[in-house]
């Protein structure tokens, strides 16, 4: 940084000198107020502490500035850690960092960065060991670490080893109560102490004063009684800033030299001084502030350069009642404007120079500069929407010409200028077709502008150009493109394309004409980039395609213009296109890699080969690997909006650009860089996005984050915000940061611009934040901030608690396993015993099992040889049924016989069943229906032509309880079809279903069908018998009514 600064304060100090070419005529400042963070009207001090910050106090507070964003400290009620006051005067750091706010009204605040907090010192009326009044001006520390306080009631020196106030008053040799600047001398031995009636003088060794006053008769005394501000230099002598003048006290002389204002612009101008500043780093000047203005001495010359507010540009004073000027650790400087604000200047703002050809315009309309060129060594051309400016820069002079006749608001509207001659330009215009300037004579006229036709030549004509083989072009944006013949004096339509006969309006409206390296001519349009053929005057068009990224990036084309390569640059409306000559190809470039703006209005390269694009938001320049800085207004342009086409290099390598507000021009190899790197500090962390702060209730912080090396979390607490930023006051809004929390992130994270990042559910570990910065230039900070950062496990998961559970966990195991050993020995034992026991059991059932089944075998003889018996008994009441049933005449015996019958077939066949299976318990159903339909069927063939039997049924079966009362419904259900039906083709239906253990039986003929009433009313003997059996089965009967009776029989199985 020390290679840095001179340089810095040499090219703010040649903006005060009458150079010549490029400067501007006064320095850029910038303000600071509530648009910026701070609403400090009223500012009274500017400290920049060693830390980096800037401390600005007034009537609003304490504000502490890091480069981008403020912060602001109060006094807060009931708060004794806050501001004391919040009106401040005076703003001191001591050698241990410490920030001293002298109040007035609430005594002295020293504000402890360490802790963030605040420590108050106040008058108290029955100690005299307080602080004598509450009104504190001055401050500063001796070499033995004592604090001394300027009040409006005397000196006081404080001792930090006894936090004891010790006063002095004008009965111990002060020349007044009101002491108003007190500075340590350069050799440390004494005070110089400014009052309201002089000038006191302590000697820090024997505590004695003395001094000097103002006396009207004696030009070797002060100019004034009253005192405000002090500066020894150089070593020896002490500037001194009255009520009346600047007076320099030469200490080891005690001679005076006075400087008072006059209306000599080489004095100071105005006697009420306020402040006096050196700059360390910049020898042989002093900064004064007066009540009328910002001077600078020039020590050996004995003068003053005034600079001067100006309401009417942003980037300067705002004010000259000038309170205090204070130069910046970075080589700025900052100034506290009463009522006004902050301001501050620093050679990285002035990246540019900037001119009004119009200072006073009314409307910045007129203001645009649309083209220039360069005449000689001296003097420039610029046409804009309000005439022509000639500049001399050498002389600083600019004359303006115009049209006279004719509506001003659209004749003077100039749109391109070409040189034609050596003192011959042409300029085309919104309004007219040409005019010609001749700079010998200093005329402007219009031209004859008429077609071969004998037309009026077109109006809107934008650029212009005379080429190196003597051709002049001219573009018009409703007409096409024309040239110039000299012969005829007419301008000649030269299309693009036949598309011109087609109305295309693209092809009509010439944006700009250019002429390469190679002579070639290239004509932008607003439908593309068009290359002349010289050899049959057609052109050959390059257009944006879509899909096509190494097209045109748009149509719209506002400027061209050619690199050292021989590659053109296209600015467009939509991005900016490097077209490759050779290949026919483009390289396209947009907001997304790094322009500030897709709107390009022009390109140029410079003598480094680096690429100036103006845009829509500012100026980009754009390296070799196709890197892009960016400038703004922040960084000194009058406007961030560029116009079209208004782009030109001038032979010494100098840039220009057009504005909606003037000129921007400089020189690209003396652009300051901020090479100075930031200091990145964490500023702060929050615990579930609240702030965590020293000695509050988390009890996690002792002392503020800067100066905290390790923090620790519990596991509950999951959610951690780091808050961070670069002290760089040089435009700090551009800082960039990456940061990492390592043991956590594999990889720094990705550059960005926030200043704070959040972390949730890390897992216990050890962890280290770490941040870096670079600045607006793009300078890295050499070193990284970082805190370590500790996340405490769970109780359940800390080593200690790991221990136990080991050592407990073993102790079980052992436990257990002897435990487990001894049952499995007497298991062993019970074992042998039970073993032997079972194998006398297993021996005594093996004998009982022998004979239970010799005796079952004997039962199940006896059963089927039962069954068989029931079966022939059944057979036998059957055969006798059937002998009677034909012998007797009776129609309804014989009808009561053969149903007798028929329920004794269905017996015997159920035992029938039985005595063939190997289960007597169990019958198949599906088996027992088939069986019981042919045997029913046998027993009524003959009465019928025809019998039709459908029977669907799932294969399960029953046991007796349920399959003997299913048999006898079914035995009467098909004897009554059988029986009723009247027709000569019987047709049976059954279903029988198994579903979840539950039977579905389904049962209907062809009959005529009974109405359900008609069954359940029935008091017939099958009828009753079929609901005694339902019941029987615990079964629900279901009659369907219909053409045939449908019976549905449900019961479990």
């Amino acid at each position: 940084m020390q290679k840095v600064i001179p340089y810095y304060w040499c090219l703010f100090l040649s903006i005060f000198a009458h150079t010549a070419f490029p400067q501007a005529s006064l320095p850029v400042f910038r303000a600071y107020g509530a648009d910026q963070g701070i609403n400090q009207p009223f500012p009274y001090d500017i400290l920049h502490s060693e830390s980096g910050y800037v401390w600005i106090a007034g009537e609003n507070g304490l504000w502490k500035f890091d480069g981008q964003n403020f912060g602001h400290y109060t006094h807060e009620v009931g708060d004794s850690a806050s501001l004391a006051f919040d009106f401040i005067w005076v703003l001191f750091e001591d050698s241990n960092s410490n920030i001293w706010a002298g109040t007035y009204g609430g005594g002295v605040s020293k504000y402890d960065p360490r802790t963030d907090r605040f420590t108050n010192f106040s008058y108290k009326e029955n100690n005299p060991n307080s602080l004598s009044d509450d009104r504190v001006r001055g401050i500063a520390e001796d070499p033995n670490g004592n604090i001394w306080l300027g009040t409006s009631n005397g000196l006081c020196k404080y001792a930090p080893s006894s936090g004891q106030f010790t006063r002095y008053s004008t009965e111990d040799g002060l020349f007044s109560s009101t002491i108003r600047q007190i500075k340590l001398s350069a050799d440390q031995s004494q005070l110089f102490i400014a009052t309201g009636n002089g000038l006191n003088f302590l000697d820090l060794e024997t505590m004695e004063f003395s001094g000097i006053q103002h006396a009207a008769d004696d030009p070797q005394s002060l100019s004034h009684f009253y005192i405000y501000d002090l500066q020894e230099y150089p070593k020896g002598t002490l500037w001194i800033g009255t009520g009346e003048g600047l007076d320099k006290f030469h200490l080891p002389s005690g001679r005076f030299t006075h400087y008072q204002s006059s209306s000599a612009p080489s004095m100071i101008s105005h006697d009420v001084i306020f402040s006096i500043e050196h700059h360390p780093d910049h020898p042989g000047k002093l900064f004064v502030g007066t009540l009328d203005g910002l001077n600078v001495l020039d020590i050996k010359k004995e003068t003053f350069e005034r600079i001067r507010s100006d309401r009417s540009n942003p980037n300067k004073l705002q004010g000259d009642n000038i309170y205090k000027v204070s130069a910046g650790r970075d080589g700025s400087l900052w100034v506290a404007v009463y009522n006004e604000g902050v301001f501050q200047y620093h050679p990285h703002y002035h990246k540019f120079n900037s001119l009004r050809l119009i200072p006073d315009a009314t409307d910045k309309y007129y203001s645009r500069v649309s083209s220039m060129i360069q005449h000689d060594e001296d003097e420039y051309l610029f046409t804009t929407y309000a005439g022509l400016f000639v500049r001399n820069f050498k002389t600083g002079k600019t004359e303006k010409y115009t049209i006279k006749k004719g509506d001003q608001s659209s004749v003077n509207r100039l749109a391109m200028i070409t040189r034609i001659s050596e003192d011959i330009y042409w300029i085309a215009t919104w309004a007219h077709f040409v005019y010609e300037w001749n700079h010998r004579t200093k005329t402007l006229r219009p031209l004859q502008h008429k077609t071969p036709s004998g037309e009026f030549f077109p109006e809107f004509n934008l650029p212009i150009l005379h080429d190196s083989q003597g051709r002049t072009w001219i573009g018009n944006s409703e007409k096409g493109l024309f040239i110039w013949n000299p012969e005829t004096q007419t301008a000649v339509p030269f299309p693009l394309s036949d598309r011109l006969i087609q109305g295309d309006n693209h092809d009509e409206f010439i944006s700009y004409i250019f002429e390469d390296s190679q002579h070639r001519i290239w004509v932008g349009s607003q439908g593309g980039l068009n290359l002349l053929n010289e050899k049959d005057s057609s052109f050959t068009k390059f257009a944006h395609e879509e899909n096509n990224p190494q097209s045109l990036t748009n149509n719209k084309i506002n400027h061209i213009s050619e690199d050292h390569l021989g590659n053109l640059w296209v600015s467009t409306e939509l991005g900016l296109s490097k077209f490759n000559v050779e290949n026919k190809t483009f390289t396209n470039y947009y907001t997304r890699d790094g322009l500030p703006s897709n709107v390009i209005s022009s390109t140029l390269e410079d003598t480094q080969h680096n690429l100036w694009i103006a845009t829509a938001e500012g100026i980009s320049m754009m390296n070799a690997a196709d890197e892009f800085r960016n400038y703004n207004q922040q960084d000194g342009l009058m406007d961030n909006y560029f116009i079209f086409r208004a782009a030109y290099k001038d032979d010494d390598g100098r840039l220009f650009f057009g504005s909606s507000s003037g000129l921007e021009y400089f020189d690209p190899l003396r652009i300051p860089e901020n090479t100075s790197p930031p200091n990145v500090q964490i500023t702060g962390i929050d615990l579930f996005n609240t702030p965590i702060t020293p000695g509050d209730s988390s009890g996690i912080l002792q002392k503020a984050i800067p100066y905290t090396e390790a923090i620790t979390f519990d596991h509950e607490q999951s959610v951690i915000s780091f808050h961070f930023t670069a002290l760089n006051l040089v435009n700090g809004h551009k800082n960039k940061f990456q940061y990492r929390l390592y043991g956590y992130d594999k990889t720094w994270r990705p550059v960005t611009s926030n200043r704070s990042t959040t972390y949730t559910n890390l897992p216990p570990g050890n962890y280290t934040f770490q941040v870096k910065a670079c600045n607006n230039d793009g300078f890295w900070s050499t070193e990284n901030a970082s805190i370590a950062v500790t996340i405490l496990p769970p109780w359940y998961l800390t080593w200690w608690f790991k221990t136990l559970f080991t050592i407990a966990l073993l102790g079980v195991i052992l436990y257990q396993y002897q435990r487990i050993s001894q049952n499995k020995e007497r298991l062993e034992n019970l074992v042998v015993q039970r073993t032997a026991e079972i194998q006398l059991q297993k021996e005594q059932i093996e004998v009982q099992h022998d004979s239970l089944q010799q005796k079952n075998q004997r039962i199940e003889s006896l059963l089927r040889e039962l069954n068989h018996r029931v079966k022939n008994n059944l057979q036998l009441v059957s055969s006798i049924l059937n002998l009677q049933s034909r012998s007797v005449k009776d129609k309804n015996a014989k009808v009561a016989l053969i149903d007798g019958r028929m329920r004794m077939q269905a017996l015997s066949l159920l035992h029938q069943k039985l005595y063939v299976t190997d289960d007597d318990s169990q019958v198949n159903c599906k088996n027992y229906i088939n069986d019981l339909f042919d045997q029913i069927e046998a027993a009524f063939k003959s009465r019928y032509k025809a019998f039709q039997y459908d029977f669907t049924g799932d294969d399960f079966s029953l046991g007796l309880d349920k399959a003997i009362p299913l048999g006898l419904i079914l035995n009467e259900l098909i004897t009554n079809s059988f029986k009723h039906v009247q027709k000569e083709k019987i047709e049976i239906h059954l279903s029988l279903r198994l579903e979840e253990q539950i039977v579905h039986f389904t049962f209907w003929d062809n009959g005529r069908g009974l109405t359900a009433s008609t069954i359940r009313e029935s008091h017939s003997f099958g009828w009753s018998m079929i609901r005694s059996l339902v019941l029987q089965l615990h079964g629900k009967l279901d009659i369907s009514e219909g053409e045939n009776t449908k019976i549905q029989l449900i019961f479990k199985k």
